[in-house]
C-alpha cells in the first residue's frame, strides 16, 4: 500500500464513546480526508476475506446509531493494525473494542424494553401446543364421597359454625376511637419528622501533578470569529509545566500534531488549578505579543478567555501576525486554595505558502500571565509550582 497517502498514527485515541468521533481523530493524525479513506481502504481489503471496501458516504453514517457491518469493522481494525505505530497500535484496537461492546449492550437494552412493553400479555395464561402424544392423560372420575360421608361433614361444619358464632358474642370488641391516655402519649411525644442527612463516606485524596493539561483542538476554517471558549474537534491532551508562560507552538510537540493541526484554525486548553494565597482582592495582568508574518494580516484577530473560579478575567479577541503587543489588568475578590483555572487560547489560520513563515509568527504569538495577591507587595509572573492539575482526568 501506498504510504504516502497517510502518516503513521503515534497519538493515542481520544476518550470517546462515539466512533464518529474516533475515526475523525485517526484520520486527523493519520492525514487522511474522508476522499482518500476509501481508496485505502480498497487497497487494504483487496483479496482480504471477510473485509470490505468502506466508501466516504458510509463514514459520515458512522456513529452510536448507524453502526458498520462486520466486514467494515474488520476493515477498520486491519487499519488500525497497519497505520498505527506499535505503542499505540493495540489502544487503538481497545478503544474500538469498547465501543463494539457499548453498542451491543445498548441494543440488549433496547430488546429487554421492548419485551417490557408486551408484559401484560404474556401474564395471561398461556395455552401450550401439544402433540396428541404429548396431551396428559386424563383418569376417568371416581366418585368417592358417598351420601353418609356428606351428611357427617355438613353435621360437623354446622356445629362449628355455631360455636364460633357464641364465641364472638361474648368477646369484647376493641373500640376504633383512640382513648384520651392515648392522644395525650401522641401528643407528647410526637413523631420525628425531621430529615435525615445521609451519611456518605469521605473521598479519596487525590494527588496532583505540578503544571496544566493541554487540550489541543482543530476548528477547521468555518468561524468568522472564533468561539470563546473550547469546542471543535478535540485531537490531544498535553502536559505542560512552564508557569505563567503560554506560547502558540505548544502544542507542535510531534508530526502527527503538526499535521493535523496544519492550515487550520487551532485552539488551546489550558486547565487545572491555580493556588492562591490570602483572602480578598487579586491583581491579575495579561501581556499579549503576537509574532510578525511576512504577509499582511490585519483583519485576523486570536481569542483570549480567561477563568479562575469560573469567574471570568479576561475575554478579549486581539489582532495577529504583525507585531502586536496588548497588556491589561483586572481584579477579582478570591479565597485561599486551589481555585479551578481556565485559559483558551485560540487563533486563526494564516494561510500562506510558506508553512516555516506561518510557524515562525506562531512561535512568538504568546501570552504571559501576572498575578498580585492580597499580602505581596508588587505584582509578578506567576510561576510553575502555582498551577497543578488531576492526573487522572
Amino acid at each position: 500500500m501506498d504510504k504516502k497517502k497517510y502518516s503513521t498514527v503515534t497519538q493515542p485515541p481520544p476518550e470517546t464513546q462515539n466512533l464518529g468521533a474516533l475515526l475523525n481523530a485517526f484520520m486527523a493524525f493519520a492525514g487522511i480526508t474522508k476522499e482518500t479513506y476509501s481508496v485505502i481502504t480498497e487497497e487494504l481489503t483487496e483479496d482480504v476475506y471477510r473485509h470490505t471496501t468502506i466508501s466516504s458516504d458510509s463514514l459520515k453514517k458512522y456513529n452510536n446509531e448507524i453502526f458498520p457491518s462486520s466486514y467494515a469493522r474488520n476493515t477498520i481494525k486491519l487499519m488500525f493494525k497497519e497505520i498505527c505505530d506499535e505503542s499505540v497500535q493495540q489502544q487503538w484496537m481497545d478503544s474500538f473494542s469498547e465501543i463494539e461492546k457499548q453498542k451491543v449492550a445498548n441494543d440488549t437494552i433496547k430488546k429487554s424494553a421492548n419485551k417490557k412493553t408486551d408484559s401484560k400479555s404474556a401474564k395471561e395464561p398461556q395455552e401450550l401446543d401439544t402433540t396428541e402424544e404429548e396431551k396428559p392423560k386424563v383418569e376417568p372420575y371416581k366418585k368417592i364421597v358417598t351420601p353418609k360421608i356428606a351428611l357427617f361433614i355438613f353435621i360437623l361444619l354446622s356445629v362449628l359454625y355455631l360455636l364460633y358464632s357464641i364465641v364472638n358474642k361474648n368477646e369484647k370488641r376493641p373500640s376504633d376511637t383512640p382513648s384520651i391516655s392515648t392522644l395525650k402519649k401522641i401528643i407528647n411525644n410526637p413523631p420525628d419528622t425531621s430529615v435525615k442527612k445521609p451519611i456518605t463516606d469521605s473521598k479519596a485524596a487525590i494527588v496532583l501533578s505540578e503544571g496544566l493539561l493541554l487540550d489541543v483542538y482543530s476548528l477547521g476554517d468555518k468561524y468568522k470569529n472564533l468561539p470563546d471558549k473550547p469546542e471543535g474537534l478535540k485531537i490531544a491532551r498535553l502536559p505542560l509545566n512552564k508557569g505563567g508562560e503560554f506560547s502558540f507552538v505548544d502544542h507542535i510537540v510531534n508530526e502527527n500534531i503538526a499535521n493535523s493541526t496544519a492550515d487550520r484554525d487551532v485552539g488551546l486548553h489550558y486547565q487545572g488549578y491555580i493556588d492562591l494565597k490570602g483572602n480578598g482582592e487579586f491583581i491579575f495582568q495579561l501581556n499579549y505579543q503576537s509574532g510578525e508574518h511576512f504577509i499582511q494580516q490585519f483583519p485576523k484577530k486570536c481569542q483570549l478567555t480567561l477563568k479562575v473560579n469560573n469567574e471570568s478575567i479576561f475575554d478579549k479577541k486581539v489582532y495577529v501576525g504583525q507585531g502586536q503587543s496588548y497588556s491589561m489588568q483586572s481584579t477579582a475578590d478570591f479565597s485561599a486554595g486551589l481555585n479551578p483555572f481556565s485559559l483558551w487560547f485560540a487563533c486563526p489560520n494564516l494561510r500562506s505558502f510558506s508553512p516555516k513563515q506561518d510557524y515562525n509568527a506562531f512561535k512568538d504569538t504568546s501570552v504571559t500571565l501576572y498575578i498580585k495577591q492580597p499580602n505581596d507587595k508588587e505584582i509578578t509572573k506567576i510561576m510553575a509550582n502555582k498551577f497543578s492539575y488531576d492526573p487522572d482526568k
